[in-house]
């Protein structure tokens, strides 16, 4: 998989999970937004860590 593909990924699926259990009150509601915030965190730091091996060549 492409490389910038897998942040946009990461991020959709975050953003997607958090408003899909901002509309409904599930059992697993905790864990989901647990998840959510936590394929948000990960989309980012691959953005940053991407920004900087390309600012660095």
């Amino acid at each position: 998989m492409n490389k910038y593909i897998l942040p946009h990924l990461y991020l959709f699926l975050g953003i997607a999970l958090f408003l899909m259990i901002s509309q409904d009150i599930y059992f697993y509601e905790a864990l989901t937004y647990y998840l959510s915030i936590i394929l948000i965190i990960i989309g980012i730091i691959m953005f940053i860590t991407l920004f900087l091996k390309s600012k660095k060549r």
